[in-house]
């Protein structure tokens, strides 16, 4: 099923109110945002209430952020309640919601900080997720009902690691918000096993055995070659631009829905062109 959508960003358009002053006093000025969302048409399996649609990414992309605020905005826009979900640290929630709350053209703060800074930036943190974040700060100014949160347990080992990512996210569900969860494209498979190992339990396997496994709608990234920051090891040095090859390539915002799951646990594809690096949001400032 095709979706088209805009590579272009959602404007922001400032709609003034003047209330003339009576008995004396100054006129005031009252200023509400007003958001215009990209043109999506999103398949029926995206807009129905209480879904969890888990968005596989490459980490450190302009691309996917980008992806999930216009898919964001698209179901905020139709009325639905919007919960966007980041494979962050499950203890930032709280701050990146203040985030989401924060005025427009602040001084990043010790939220802001604690959210994007820390030696170790793996694409998670990146000047595209900080540009989400902001976006989704300009929805809630606007009146959307969207929030922002975390999930990922990251002090926890590679299985008990995806095992809390799905507790976390079925508590997001049982909100019965719209969920949409980026994350790398492991972890929101339905499958168990990949090529390293055969026994490995994606979060969305496990999420799958905690809600109605109907709710959940699982696609991953298509993209055509390009770039990427990408960790190669596990040191910090070890992280950086490189390029990547194209992967099942689509245009942007094409979404194919398959007919059942794939061999790799998919139920879909989402198209984002080629791919451009995001750098560290904290670099950026």
């Amino acid at each position: 099923m095709g979706f088209a959508a805009s590579p272009l960003s959602y404007r922001v358009a400032a709609a003034v109110v003047l209330a003339s002053a009576t008995s004396g006093c100054a006129s005031k000025q009252r200023v509400a945002a007003r958001v215009e969302c990209p043109p999506l048409q999103a398949p029926p399996q995206f807009a129905r209430s209480g879904r969890v649609i888990m968005i596989g990414e490459i980490h450190g992309t302009e691309q996917a952020p980008r992806f999930v605020g216009d898919l964001a905005c698209t179901l905020a826009e139709r009325g639905l309640p919007v919960t966007v979900a980041l494979e962050l640290p499950l203890e930032l929630s709280d701050r990146l919601q203040r985030l989401a709350d924060a005025r427009t053209g602040t001084t990043p703060s010790a939220d802001w900080q604690a959210v994007f800074g820390g030696a170790w930036q793996d694409g998670r943190r990146s000047t595209a997720i900080a540009e989400l974040v902001d976006r989704i700060a300009s929805m809630r100014r606007a009146g959307m009902n969207i929030e922002l949160a975390s999930y990922a347990p990251d002090s926890a080992p590679a299985q008990a690691r995806d095992d809390g990512m799905a507790r976390a996210i079925a508590s997001l569900a049982a909100t019965r918000r719209s969920i949409v969860v980026l994350s790398g494209n492991l972890h929101n498979r339905l499958r168990v096993g990949t090529a390293i190992s055969r026994d490995y339990r994606p979060a969305g396997v496990t999420l799958a055995s905690l809600i109605e496994p109907e709710r959940i709608v699982s696609i991953d990234m298509g993209y055509d070659a390009g770039t990427a920051w990408i960790c190669t090891g596990p040191t910090p040095t070890d992280c950086g631009v490189h390029t990547v090859r194209a992967h099942n390539p689509l245009v942007w915002g094409d979404v194919r829905m398959f007919d059942s799951t794939d061999a790799n646990g998919y139920q879909g594809r989402f198209g984002v062109g080629p791919v451009t690096a995001a750098r560290p949001a904290v670099a950026a400032k």
